[in-house]
């Protein structure tokens, strides 16, 4: 229930051994995540998003990372009960933008997009 991840520190050209991330969990769901600088450079801030549930897709959250992904200290809770895919950026101005599939009996009642968390 967990998120198998590989770093890279050369924008993609290698990448560490795969490992599992205890701290995103996931119940085999597609998750997203990107890069956060405001001014649109690569930076040590990254952004996850995924339902966080070991089994069940529901509890969207945002995650952010100030190391590159070797840890993940700043969580943000969506709105709906249920969720699943999602897909995460940073708009112009900053903010955080999530659209994800959600609702309240069902992660597929409803598509919502949310923009906001300036950092």
């Amino acid at each position: 229930p967990y998120r198998w991840v590989a770093l890279s520190e050369d924008g993609g050209e290698s990448f560490t051994d795969l490992h599992l991330d205890y701290s995103l969990v996931e119940p085999w769901c597609n998750g997203s995540m990107t890069n956060y600088a405001s001014s649109g450079s690569l930076s040590r801030r990254i952004l996850f998003c995924n339902p966080e549930n070991p089994s069940k897709r529901t509890s969207m959250t945002v995650k952010m990372s100030h190391d590159g992904g070797s840890s993940w200290t700043e969580f943000w809770s969506l709105p709906g009960k249920c969720a699943a895919y999602s897909d995460i950026c940073v708009l112009s101005d900053g903010r955080v933008a999530v659209m994800y599939e959600n609702g309240e009996s069902s992660p597929y009642e409803r598509i919502s997009f949310i923009a906001k968390w300036s950092r």
